[in-house]
């Protein structure tokens, strides 16, 4: 006998979807190369948020749970597709959360950021993502399977790489 999960209520799905776009769009557009290509994730990660919503049990935030979602169907079309990794849309944040020399002009930053980011592992560039969107380590963990403390450990790296990287 095989199991049916519940249909998701078109509702349901619309207020969830209204409440956590921004989300997705953040995620596919730092994956994503091109506009075009963003447009296309967007839509995969809504079709994935509406076949797996059936079984969210609520043992996370379902902002953290969307962003699982958006994450896991982005890296897997990447990988389908065997694309390049791309560079951080956010990364002028980065002088903020790396307490980089406040001598840099925006430009240059970003310029820098995302050349450097280009070459971080992917989980790495993964961690710096998240941490842009303003998730706690204990959300990061979560959405992305590791510890608390490993996050923790590979994010100071990646703080100590920009800061020793990054030139004014």
């Amino acid at each position: 006998m095989s199991r049916h999960a519940t249909p998701v209520p078109e509702a349901a799905f619309n207020e969830l979807w209204q409440a956590h776009r921004g989300i997705v769009v953040r995620l596919a557009r730092y994956y994503a190369a091109r506009p075009e290509d963003a447009e296309d994730l967007i839509q995969e990660v809504a079709v994935q948020l509406w076949r797996a919503l059936p079984g969210f049990r609520g043992e996370s935030k379902l902002s953290t749970w969307v962003y699982r979602v958006a994450l896991n169907t982005c890296l897997s079309i990447r990988r389908k597709k065997n694309l390049p990794p791309t560079a951080l849309e956010a990364a002028a944040q980065v002088a903020d959360t790396a307490d980089i020399t406040a001598s840099l002009d925006q430009a240059a930053l970003l310029d820098q950021v995302k050349t450097l980011a280009q070459t971080f592992k992917s989980i790495d560039q993964t961690l710096l993502l998240l941490l842009l969107e303003g998730l706690s380590y204990e959300e990061m963990a979560d959405v992305t399977g590791l510890t608390v403390n490993y996050v923790g450990v590979r994010l100071t790296r990646i703080r100590t790489r920009l800061k020793e990287t990054l030139t004014p």
